[in-house]
């Protein structure tokens, strides 16, 4: 998959996800939220306050941590 990161939009936590790349895990299916896939990671990275969301549209690519889901990339 090839997305474009949005780092004008959401340049801290763009920032922190560059910083972490790149990431390989396995993905699980989001079955009782809809039609999404999700990766767990080891180690917890707080995210910044920035272009949060609840519900993310269709070829949106969110970052999600105890503090809410941001979306950071379309594809």
């Amino acid at each position: 998959m090839v997305a474009e990161m949005l780092d004008d939009e959401a340049p801290r936590i763009c920032q922190l996800v560059w910083y972490m790349l790149p990431v390989e895990n396995e993905l699980m299916h989001g079955r009782y939220s809809g039609m999404e896939v999700f990766m767990l990671r080891d180690e917890y990275q707080p995210a910044a306050d920035e272009k949060h969301t609840q519900l993310p549209l269709p070829g949106q690519i969110p970052y999600w941590s105890d503090a809410g889901m941001s979306v950071i990339g379309d594809n």
